[in-house]
C-alpha cells in the first residue's frame, strides 16, 4: 500500500489502487507477476507479413480519435481468472468486433471454443485456427461447456474471418491504421506492478519490455488527452480492474510493446 500511496503522490500520469491481485504479490516488484500470465513463442515474422498500408491507411486518412465502445462494436469485458489462457480470451472479442462491424449484429461468441479448440496457437496464428480448424466460433449458448476437447462440429459458426492481418512491427502509424479498421489484438509486457494496480489515467512504465511480451489486449480506440496520445485497450481482469476493465496505454513510445506484436482480422 505504501508504494501505491507514494506513486499516487508524486503526482504522474495515472493512477494506482489496491485491488485482488494485491494478496498475489509483494510490492515493488519488476518480474512477472500475475499468476494468469501467458508467454507465447518469440517468432520472426517479418516473412510472414500482411501489413497495412503504412500512413496513408490504404489512401484514407484516421479520425484523430476513435472509440469502439461508443458504435456499439465493443462486446465488453470478461474475466480469464485462473485459466492462464489470454489467447482464447482476445481472439474470440476480436472476431465478435469485427463480426459488428462488417454485419451490424452482435453476438456472443464461445471463449470455450476457442479455447478447446484453439489453445496450442501462438497470438499470431489465432485466427488462422479459428479459419482453418473450426472454421468460425460458434455462439457462446450453442458451444457444449467441455474442458479441453474440441466439439466445434456439435454447433453452427456465428462468425469467421478470412485471414490475419499483421500490424507492422514497432510502428504505431500502421497500429492506429489497423484500429481504424477493427479492434485489433496486442502484445505487451504486463509484469510491472504498476500495471497490475492500475487504476485510471495514461499508463506508462519505462520498466516495460518491448520484447518481452507476456499478456495480450484488445486495443479498442485511440485519442489524445493534454496533449498525450493514448490506446483505448480492453483487458481480460474483469471490470473491478482499472477502468472498469479498460486500460489508457501512452502511445507514441511503443510502451510495453504494445506495437511489437499486433493482428486482427480480416
Amino acid at each position: 500500500m505504501d508504494a501505491i500511496f507514494a506513486h499516487n503522490a508524486a503526482g504522474e500520469s495515472y493512477t494506482l489502487a489496491m485491488n485482488k491481485y494485491g494478496d498475489q504479490i509483494q510490492l515493488p516488484r519488476t518480474k512477472n507477476i500475475i499468476t494468469n500470465e501467458e508467454k507465447w513463442e518469440r517468432e520472426n515474422m517479418d516473412r510472414r507479413r500482411h501489413s497495412v498500408a503504412m500512413g496513408a491507411c490504404g489512401g484514407s486518412t484516421p479520425s484523430s480519435s476513435l472509440d469502439w465502445r461508443k458504435k456499439g462494436v465493443s462486446t465488453g469485458v470478461r474475466t480469464e481468472g485462473q485459466t492462464g489462457k489470454v489467447i482464447p480470451y482476445v481472439l474470440t472479442e476480436a472476431l465478435e468486433c469485427y463480426h459488428v462491424i462488417k454485419t451490424a449484429q452482435s453476438v456472443e461468441l464461445s471463449v470455450q471454443e476457442a479455447m478447446d479448440c484453439c489453445s496450442d496457437s501462438t497470438l499470431s496464428t489465432g485466427f488462422d485456427c479459428i479459419i482453418n480448424r473450426t472454421e468460425g466460433l460458434c455462439s457462446a449458448a450453442d458451444y457444449p461447456s467441455h474442458a479441453g476437447t474440441c466439439v466445434a462440429y456439435f454447433c453452427h459458426a456465428e462468425a469467421n474471418c478470412k485471414a490475419t492481418g499483421h500490424v507492422i512491427k514497432n510502428n504505431e502509424t500502421d497500429l492506429m491504421c489497423a484500429v481504424a479498421m477493427t479492434p485489433t489484438v496486442v502484445g505487451i509486457d504486463a509484469s510491472q506492478t504498476s500495471m497490475t494496480f492500475y487504476r485510471s489515467g495514461i499508463y506508462h512504465d519505462s520498466h516495460c519490455s518491448t520484447s518481452d511480451l507476456n499478456h495480450a489486449l484488445l486495443v479498442v480506440g485511440y485519442g489524445i488527452s493534454g496533449g498525450v496520445e493514448y490506446w483505448i485497450c480492453q483487458n481480460s481482469w474483469g471490470t473491478d480492474w482499472g477502468l472498469a476493465g479498460y486500460i489508457l496505454i501512452e502511445r507514441g513510445k511503443n510502451t510495453c510493446g504494445i506495437a511489437s506484436q499486433a493482428f486482427y482480422p480480416i
